[in-house]
């Protein structure tokens, strides 16, 4: 290897741990809001941790990241505006009906990885929608597995949001035993 294309590489691999830190950043100032009483900071927390793993997603590339962060800050956004219920739960599953139609007409829904993936997806806008603790713990689900294989296909942010969706799915799975006890 030349020293200019080791020097590239090494520019290269910087770049991508800047990419990375941001997605961590975000993910820390998710979790930290996901343990909070649902406050105004909470809110705070989430809007500003969906914008860190926005940034870090497009940066890296990566489509269905970048997807669901759009969705997820919208419904953060939406929760801070004096709007009805029927309005707040329309935009997220607006916004994955348009990401399912997106992923079709892309091409992108050839394998069982991108279905459990949308799956994900889908649980998630409609969590927004109703609020419902079961309905959150599957989309935390599908979404963590499909952020592992992510990462096992040599996607590095999909170890951040694997490791956000394991925590969203353990606290929703701690709602979901309370409502049966």
């Amino acid at each position: 290897m030349t020293v200019a294309n080791e020097g590239a590489q090494n520019m290269a691999e910087a770049i991508n741990w800047r990419n990375l830190s941001l997605g961590v950043i975000g993910l820390t100032l998710i979790i930290i809001g996901n343990f909070l009483p649902p406050l105004l900071v909470q809110k705070e927390l989430y809007m500003l941790g969906s914008v860190f793993l926005l940034t870090s997603s497009i940066l890296e590339k990566h489509t269905f990241f970048v997807i669901l962060q759009v969705v997820v800050l919208a419904g953060t956004i939406i929760a801070f505006a004096p709007i009805g219920a029927v309005f707040k739960a329309a935009v997220p599953i607006g916004l994955s009906i348009i990401a399912i139609i997106y992923f079709i007409t892309q091409g992108m829904l050839k394998d069982l990885h991108s279905i459990v993936g949308i799956i994900g997806l889908v649980f998630l806008a409609a969590g927004y929608a109703i609020s419902n603790p079961i309905i959150y713990l599957l989309g935390g689900f599908f979404l963590a597995i499909y952020s592992f294989i992510s990462y096992r296909h040599g996607h590095k942010i999909g170890l951040i949001f694997f490791i956000l969706n394991v925590v969203f799915t353990c606290t929703a799975g701690v709602a979901v035993y309370h409502m049966f006890q």
